[in-house]
């Protein structure tokens, strides 16, 4: 097993032509040049781009580019896939016979991006939203896995036409308290349960010993001057319409009315409420959830088979600091060593304990 930790590591890279039907491998593609960039960002909607520079154009069709890593150290050899891609040009320099530029690479999410559905779309109550939306995937030619549900809609669900499919399903998918859509570096799709990040434990350590991977500056983030301390919960549609209000009230909390001495409100509207004790709750639920600040770290490191939404804990033993966040982006340059910059984020929680909320108004 690879000693990612350990220096001395060499590394290349492989450019394979994947067939968009089967998602095989069928040649490897030789007018890719390394110095590429991928990034792995959980906050965008398809979750990983980049670019890739070539000397010749890709003449591949509809088929995808899949980039692989080879790494070699004291004679172990590990291959890691680091995306399926769309591939787009738009772009090149000619020059004499040669053609050269930098190739726009999307993950397969983009095809769910990009297709719309044709005509209003009704779905039912009582359909099952995972069901429902891993077969919007599908239908597009792609291969989806999703956790298992029993959730259905307690209220029918309407989309008007021209409305990206992947807008429906990431709608589907937090109806059911999915996560949105994710993708495999393979190219799968994934539909999974939200995982509360600060339940997860971390995957790897990273700490400035004999084996430290990151650079001496690490960039620190913490800002609160936008918490809410107030939240209301909206429930519209064509026969009624309903809101209730949560009010951080707790002396306690930096955030509260009472310690930032003005309001700060958070609107979320929703389709689909079970009862008014449940819009209620939503409420609170979304100032309990708002009622905290992002506090970040970004490191530079070589590159650590850790994936975007994992848990990751840095040690800098020499600062005297230490950081347990989720990692939620990542560039990686397609060079010997592969460098990185990761943002490590974690949710700073206010003290929140004495919530009030008002009762629910309806008309």
């Amino acid at each position: 097993m690879m000693d990612w930790l350990s220096s001395g590591r060499c590394d290349r890279f492989r450019y394979m032509r994947t067939d968009r039907t089967t998602l095989q491998d069928t040649n490897e593609l030789d007018m890719f040049s390394d110095g590429g960039s991928i990034e792995y960002n959980a906050l965008t909607d398809i979750k990983i781009s980049g670019s890739l520079p070539f000397v010749r154009l890709p003449d591949i069709g509809n088929d995808y580019v899949r980039v692989y890593s080879v790494s070699e150290l004291d004679g172990v050899v590990e291959q890691v896939i680091h995306g399926t891609f769309i591939i787009a040009t738009p772009s090149s320099t000619i020059q004499h016979e040669v053609r050269k530029g930098d190739a726009d690479i999307y993950s397969l999410l983009q095809i769910v991006s990009d297709a719309g559905i044709s005509s209003p779309l009704f779905i039912p109550a009582g359909t099952n939203a995972i069901t429902y939306a891993k077969g919007m995937v599908e239908v597009l030619g792609l291969t989806c896995l999703a956790d298992s549900s029993a959730h259905t809609l307690a209220a029918p669900k309407n989309y008007d036409a021209g409305t990206s499919c992947l807008e429906v399903v990431n709608d589907l998918c937090q109806a059911a308290h999915f996560a949105n859509a994710d993708i495999d570096p393979s190219g799968t799709v994934l539909l999974q349960r939200y995982v509360d990040p600060s339940s997860k434990a971390p995957t790897f350590v990273l700490r400035d010993d004999k084996k430290c991977v990151f650079a001496s500056d690490v960039k620190y983030e913490f800002d609160i001057y936008a918490v809410p301390n107030v939240s209301v919960a909206v429930m519209s549609n064509e026969d009624v319409c309903l809101s209730a209000t949560a009010t951080n009230n707790d002396a306690l909390s930096p955030f509260s009315v009472v310690n930032r001495g003005r309001q700060i409100v958070y609107v979320e509207t929703f389709s689909e409420v079970e009862s008014l004790a449940d819009l209620t709750q939503k409420a609170l639920d979304a100032l309990t959830e708002k009622s905290s600040a992002i506090e970040s770290v970004e490191i530079r490191h070589v590159y650590v088979p850790f994936q975007v939404g994992q848990c990751i804990k840095l040690e800098y033993l020499d600062a005297r600091y230490a950081f347990t966040g989720i990692a939620v982006k990542r560039n990686m340059t397609l060079s010997p060593g592969m460098p990185c910059s990761t943002r490590l984020q974690r949710f700073e929680r206010g003290f929140v304990p004495s919530l009030t909320t008002s009762n629910p108004s309806g008309s």
